[in-house]
């Protein structure tokens, strides 16, 4: 597990707060939540019916995204295997909203893991 994703641990469950122990590439973002998305038996038909236009991507296991963000709001889900969200796995079947700006980064789980995703503004 990376150290970014032990650390977002540590200060969900209280043990540490933002800024203590982080790098300091990770001190000063700005700070935005990652949050879950309403499940939906039908993600695809979900993001069009928002009027976003999704596709699917894939990835194979233990795969790495390295942190970075994006211009506009980000809806995934994930459609087989896993993926890990600085500290937040989701698995088949499970959604989540990355605002636009939000830093992140991604780790594929042992399975790989095939998504639909959409941005909000394309």
């Amino acid at each position: 597990i990376c150290m970014h994703a032990r650390m977002h641990d540590r200060w969900r469950r209280g043990v540490v707060k933002r800024g203590e122990g982080e790098p300091a590439l990770y001190r000063g973002e700005q700070q935005h939540e990652i949050s879950r998305a309403a499940s939906s038996e039908d993600p695809e038909a979900s993001l069009r019916a928002s009027g976003l236009r999704p596709y699917p991507w894939s990835a194979a296991a233990a795969a790495r995204f390295g942190r970075h963000s994006h211009e506009a709001t980000k809806h995934l889900f994930v459609l087989s295997g896993s993926i890990d969200f600085d500290g937040l796995t989701l698995a088949a079947g499970e959604g989540i909203v990355i605002p636009a700006g939000t830093p992140h980064a991604a780790i594929v789980g042992d399975a790989g893991v095939s998504c639909i995703e959409a941005f909000e503004g394309n």
